[in-house]
């Protein structure tokens, strides 16, 4: 039933450094000034110094300018050609957002990554994230910084959950100065040379990202973790550390290498400086490639389960059933105890973000239990109807949805089909631009004709363009290439939506259209 996708690729912004060989006097240079939208937080690099010698150090800036748009999270990946630059000292925090999720660089990769986020609360408006400072190596008539997009190294802005990233725009600076040897320009280093397949895990999408879950824990001893979508052949740094610092700068417990990647288990021991602490986080940092994984866990040995961001450890729930305009009945999993739970019903499609409160809900002991929510009168009367279970001090939350009908739960609206359980959803495989998309297919039910539309990013689809009509066959995962609308030749972004009204099932992707 669910489909969603949590991760969004960016756009990417250049901003080109022109070193020659004369003289010349700094001076600030400024990316142009973009008029922020509500729920549109732009990002940019902007440059200390517009003239650079060949020796010279220069700072570059991360900017947000989200206006009223409310921020918690933002992910920063830059990309920079190392034949001509290098960086100096680790990324140093502007400490507007005080939790740290990533601080990493790597100079023969020519990558920089740095992720940070507020616990509880936002921040909108104008603000600095990072500074990296950079060491000019080599004279070119021109170099490139960019905003990566794309998994594992994915730039977005995100409030709730949520992403709220509305572009980003870049500065051209001419500069002069004296220089040295110019080397012999090579193709930048490509930090992800074998990208593997990024189908959807249910209930979530994690895309090609490397995460873990924890299996077992004896208490002051050892934890043990099963890892899921690992790259092959890279050596993984093992910290731990404090219970909400994600493990950044914790104590290193071990050298993982990933062997032949994917799905692994591992046993690491827990620090003696660690021993006795209730709740421990644990991380892993590749040495190239810029891939990253972390969790928590509790130490002690009867409770093993972990946090988030892992198939096996992030809140989620499933509707049991539905007394239509009355009430809804949850069964949740993997909840952390004892937190109070703000639950709100909203709109379909809003993933239930400032929805009406219904009730407040404690975990209890966590894990597994049941719940029924009223249906407020304001939605009473809608078809279908969004859910979202939130606890704003820690950042947990979990989201459904549902037919508002006797039953409503799992049942499309035209009913179940026979031996066909999960949903369908699908993978963008390649794109031609402005002039088709193919898609892989997996778990459609058979036979039926499936309505494909296409339309703006963020849409996911809904009343989009009719593009084509399929028929899917025996079921199962098959190809599909449709053909991009004219009207939506040149648009960057785009949506598509595969739907059969009859029974209710669909399936929505989106791709750039390059």
């Amino acid at each position: 039933m669910k489909t969603q996708k949590l991760f969004y690729r960016t756009a990417t912004l250049l901003v080109v450094l022109c070193l020659a060989l004369a003289a010349s006097t700094p001076a600030v240079a400024k990316a142009p000034a973009v008029p922020a939208q509500a729920g549109a937080a732009l990002m940019s690099l902007q440059a200390s110094a517009a003239s650079v010698n060949v020796g010279d150090t220069f700072n570059v800036t991360v900017q947000v300018v989200a206006g009223v748009q409310e921020v918690d999270t933002v992910q920063a990946s830059i990309d920079f050609d190392p034949n001509y630059l290098e960086v100096v000292a680790p990324p140093t925090s502007s400490g507007v957002l005080t939790t740290p999720l990533q601080n990493v660089y790597d100079n023969s990769l020519g990558t920089v990554d740095f992720g940070a986020g507020l616990l509880g609360s936002s921040i909108s408006g104008t603000f600095s994230v990072v500074t990296v400072q950079f060491r000019v190596k080599a004279a070119t008539s021109g170099t490139t910084l960019s905003f990566h997009s794309g998994l594992p190294r994915e730039t977005n802005v995100l409030y709730q959950g949520s992403s709220v990233f509305g572009g980003a725009t870049g500065t051209t600076i001419a500069v002069t100065g004296s220089g040295g040897p110019t080397p012999t320009p090579g193709p930048n280093p490509n930090p992800n040379p074998n990208p593997y397949p990024y189908p959807y895990y249910y209930p979530y999408y994690y895309g090609n990202i490397p995460t873990f879950g924890i299996l077992s824990v004896i208490e002051d001893d050892t934890v043990t973790v099963q890892t899921y979508n690992f790259p092959a052949n890279r050596d993984f740094i093992v910290r731990m550390g404090p219970y909400g610092g994600y493990g950044v700068g914790g104590i290193e417990v071990a050298t993982l290498n990933s062997g032949t990647g994917g799905s692994f288990q591992a046993t690491f021991d827990i620090p003696d400086s660690l021993k006795g602490s209730y709740q421990i986080a644990v991380r892993m940092d590749s040495t190239t490639g810029g891939y990253y994984s972390f969790n928590w866990f509790y130490n002690n040995t009867s409770t093993s389960s972990g946090g988030s961001y892992i198939p096996t450890g992030i809140p989620y729930t499933d509707v049991i059933s539905v007394v239509s305009d009355s009430t809804v009945t949850l069964q949740t999993y993997n909840f952390p105890p004892n937190l109070d739970f703000t639950v709100r019903i909203g709109a379909y499609g809003t993933y239930g973000i400032n929805g009406t409160v219904v009730a407040t809900t404690n975990s209890g002991t966590g894990g597994a239990f049941q719940v029924t929510y009223n249906i407020p009168d304001a939605l009473k009367g809608s078809s279908m109807l969004s859910i979202r279970l939130e606890n704003l001090a820690t950042g947990y939350y979990a989201y459904d949805w549902f037919y508002n009908a006797d039953g409503g739960g799992y049942t499309p609206p035209g009913g179940s089909l026979p031996n066909y359980t999960g949903f369908p959803y699908t993978s963008v495989t390649n794109v031609v631009k402005d002039t088709s998309v193919t898609l892989q297919t997996y778990n459609f039910p058979a036979n039926l004709d499936f309505t494909v539309r296409v339309g703006p990013y963020g849409t996911y689809g809904v009343n989009g363009v009719v593009a084509d009509t399929i028929n899917s066959g025996t079921g199962g995962s098959f190809p599909v290439t449709v053909s991009i609308p004219a009207q939506y030749v040149g648009t960057p972004m785009l949506s598509i939506r595969f739907e059969n009204a009859a029974s209710g099932y669909n399936a929505y992707d989106w791709f750039y259209n390059q």
